[in-house]
């Protein structure tokens, strides 16, 4: 054994301690960074050396002190695929959640009482609707004020009701469409962020330089990409980089689903691999809208696994099972009932809804006008129109909720009629056509709703906040389980004041001890150095 071992190793315990006490140092100072994750020293005992060979003199062996052979980060892969697959999963609900809730506010208001903080919820269309009939029953039973003149203007208001709220959701459907196109842009640039991120921590890896402030930018930004798609994260062959694949609402990943392609089933789409990315597209059909549909929006173009990136594929919708991107198709795309099959209730499916309870209060309206309301001709009285014309026409369009318009030549036939005069047959027939004749409301071949077209008009309210309801338990429940998830995740990978302080405590009562023991062994060695062989002189 060498006489300076003892400095050699007081020298490796001073130089770890420096080591640790600078990376605590760099964990404290990081404690508010977003997305920083915890680092710590890998360090390990160095070993005694082996001296002589078979025929070294036997004895007491030692190591050689302490050496820090890494830095490495505190951080858990599987909570970090838990909380993505967990993030698409509130992006999805989140979004449909956002958007239902905002058209919630198309159908109703909120009222406040002047006297106190209480309020009340008001359907707007069934409200007027209601004040129509009431209208109605008062000319009918005589009563003071009343007149045809109230029951025209209340028309006239209920159907610029009915064509706001259709405006409203056209406004809506575009917006959330704008949205879609952006988040796409953005999606697409986080990816080739991500790629970029990559190569710069896989040629760190090379030259044997750190990368671990990089590597939590990239994890930052999976994050991020997570909530749009749900996305499968595997390392790369390469040092340091990862690839990325679409996947299912559990976390795996998703395989191409095409039956009729042959050489690609069962195939992953992947969206990055190392310093390659794809790109998604998102395109929409040119077909016009006639009023009981909606133009639907496609996704392209993500490479299948094993093709080049310049051959890209087209990931079908049915391949993007979670993450906003799965929720912006169900919004804009799905009509609920009005599909075959079914699919979830998205804008589509309120607006044809509108239009269908439109049309059906306008033919009841119409019929019950007629001055042959026993026969089976076309109402020749209409009261309300698609254009406003005083007639209706085989070439007429037909009724929609953005269209109704009270006819330019309103007129309540037997309220006008001399002969008639006070019988007001036609607004008694409207009564009860509105009121208390049940009536079908069908979806492609189903029956949608049966019930008055009173109820009709507050059905829409109805089957609209039971849905908001079921998506807002969903987002919560998705909410609270993200949370819980990056709760755990951040306890394992975030800093923890307390535990640096008590790192650095304990490496600067190391860096002490060490310093101490090096003082030690140098006065041992200035005693040999200096005093050996002196005994005896004198």
């Amino acid at each position: 054994m060498s006489t300076f071992d003892g400095l050699y190793i007081a020298k490796s315990g001073v130089q770890a301690s420096q080591t640790g006490l600078n990376l605590t140092g760099h964990n404290i100072s990081n404690a508010g960074t977003k997305g920083y994750t915890r680092q710590r020293i890998d360090q390990y005992a160095i070993p005694p050396r082996q001296e002589g060979g078979r025929y070294a003199v036997s004895g007491a062996t030692y190591g050689q002190g302490v050496r820090a052979q890494d830095t490495t980060q505190i951080r858990d892969l599987f909570l970090d695929g838990e909380y993505r697959t967990q993030n698409a999963q509130y992006g999805e609900s989140n979004l449909m959640n956002e958007v239902l809730s905002g058209m919630e506010d198309i159908f109703s208001t909120t009222t406040t009482s002047s006297s106190s903080s209480d309020y009340s919820v008001v359907d707007i269309l069934s409200s007027q609707f209601s004040d129509l009939i009431s209208q109605m029953e008062s000319l009918v039973s005589g009563e003071d004020n009343a007149s045809e003149s109230a029951i025209y203007d209340s028309s006239k208001i209920l159907a610029t009701k009915l064509n706001r709220a259709a405006k409203d959701l056209e406004t809506t459907r575009t917006h959330q469409s704008d949205n879609l196109t952006s988040n796409v842009k953005s999606v697409n640039d986080l990816m080739r962020d991500i790629a970029s991120l990559n190569e710069q921590i896989e040629d760190a890896a090379s030259n044997g330089s750190s990368a671990l402030e990089l590597k939590d930018q990239r994890n930052l930004k999976l994050d991020e990409l997570s909530q749009y798609v749900s996305i499968k994260v595997e390392p790369a062959a390469t040092e340091g980089g990862v690839t990325v694949y679409l996947a299912n609402a559990d976390g795996t990943a998703a395989t191409d689903t095409d039956p009729t392609d042959s050489a690609n089933l069962d195939k992953r789409y992947t969206l990055i691999d190392d310093g390659k990315y794809a790109k998604f597209s998102v395109t929409q059909d040119n077909q016009d809208e006639d009023g009981s549909s909606f133009n639907k929006f496609d996704f392209t173009h993500i490479r299948l696994d094993g093709t080049d990136f310049a051959q890209n594929s087209d990931v079908k919708n049915a391949d993007l099972k979670s993450g906003s991107f799965s929720g912006y198709l169900q919004i804009l795309n799905e009509s609920g009932e009005y599909d075959s099959p079914a699919t979830s209730r998205g804008i589509g499916f309120y607006a044809q809804y509108l239009d269908a309870v439109a049309e059906k209060f306008a033919s009841v309206m119409n019929w019950a006008n007629s001055t042959n309301v026993e026969g089976s001709g076309y109402p020749n009285s209409p009261l309300f129109t698609s254009d406003g014309s005083a007639t209706i026409t085989a070439g007429s369009a037909a009724i929609t909720a953005k269209n109704i318009q009270v006819s330019s030549k309103w007129s309540l036939t037997d309220s006008k009629n001399s002969a008639k005069e006070g019988d007001y047959s036609n607004i008694t027939a409207m009564i009860t056509a509105l009121a208390s004749t049940k009536v079908d409301l069908n979806a492609s071949g189903n029956k949608l709703f049966h019930g008055t077209i009173q109820a009709a008009f507050s059905n829409e309210t109805t089957m609209l906040g039971q849905d908001t309801a079921s998506v807002i338990s969903s987002n919560v429940t998705s909410s609270n389980r993200l949370n819980t998830i990056d709760s755990e995740r951040q306890s394992e990978s975030s800093v923890d004041i307390n535990d640096e302080t008590i790192n650095m405590i304990q490496y600067n009562k190391a860096l002490t001890a060490s310093s101490r023991f090096m003082t030690a062994v140098d006065e041992c060695l200035q005693t040999i150095i200096n005093n050996m062989g002196l005994a005896g002189r004198g």
